[in-house]
């Protein structure tokens, strides 16, 4: 959810699915749509409705399969910050 803003049509991201273990498929394709980001976090889970649109060349996947996304985001996991005054 904090990451929301983040996540642009040029966002990549790579899906798994429990179903197809050991299959990794990166996202957006070059070709591809742009990914739609839902408007409402679910309150229960606290996740958001993210859709990127995908081939299944052998037809692994179906129509509503739950997939976990890792979503590259620009976001520093360690950073000094200061105060723009102290610069």
């Amino acid at each position: 959810e904090h990451e929301l803003s983040r996540v642009r049509a040029s966002t990549s991201a790579v899906a798994t699915f429990l179903g197809l273990p050991g299959r990794r498929f990166d996202l957006p394709r070059p070709d591809g749509p742009a990914p739609y980001v839902g408007h409402e976090v679910d309150p229960a889970s606290r996740t958001v409705l993210v859709r990127y649109e995908l081939d299944a060349p052998d037809e692994a996947l179906r129509v509503g399969m739950l997939a976990e996304l890792e979503i590259a985001t620009d976001r520093v996991e360690a950073a000094v910050a200061l105060p723009f005054e102290a610069v």
